[in-house]
């Protein structure tokens, strides 16, 4: 008797645990916010689907329906006409801080001499990864992931030669190290020998 009734105890948790699984509630982000399941991708509906959906809820008429439609197109319309304006808009932005970024860089390239601007150039980089480790860190902390984003940050960005990985740059940091050191990047200076 003992052992039917832990073999019915038995299924009944794994059906009920199944059926938990299934009907689980959608996630809150960090602001609290509900989110969909990651493995569910969750697409914008139609101005047709939002029209009907809100027809139904609100008992609304047909002529009330088309006008829906009629309006979420046109806000659908509107929203991705800003959407490609704001893409066109950060481009220009991005364009014209690279030009001031290396302008300044020129400038003060001339003030610090090749060595001094390096070593500039190296404490910028990990200033930069430091701030944008911090930022990986808040987008992933409640997630699973606190404390990755800075190991991630230096990784991806050590192949592309923009940012040099975070060991390197602390060795090469003291300007003896740095003239001891064969590996590190020679500064770039304008006369050819």
């Amino acid at each position: 008797m003992k052992k039917y009734a832990m073999v019915v105890m038995t299924t009944m948790l794994m059906v009920g645990f199944t059926t938990m699984a299934q009907n689980r509630p959608p996630v809150k982000n960090m602001r609290g916010e509900r989110t969909e399941l990651k493995t569910q991708k969750r697409e914008m509906a139609t101005p047709e689907k939002r029209a009907e959906r809100l027809a139904k809820e609100l008992e609304l008429n047909s002529t009330q329906t088309s006008d829906l439609k009629v309006f979420f197109e046109k806000q659908d319309a509107k929203r991705h006409e800003e959407m490609e304006n704001l893409k066109k808009l950060r481009a220009e932005m991005k364009a014209k801080k690279e030009a001031e970024r290396k302008t300044d860089d020129a400038a003060l390239a001339k003030i610090l001499g090749p060595e001094k601007f390096h070593q500039f150039e190296l404490k910028r980089a990990e200033r930069i990864g430091v701030m944008k480790g911090r930022m990986m860190g808040r987008m992933h902390a409640g997630n699973g992931h606190i404390g990755e984003g800075r190991d991630r940050f230096h990784r991806s960005l050590a192949p592309q030669g923009n940012f040099l990985k975070r060991d390197s740059l602390r060795r090469n940091f003291s300007p003896k190290s740095h003239q001891n050191n064969n590996d590190a990047p020679k500064p770039q200076s304008d006369e050819k020998k």
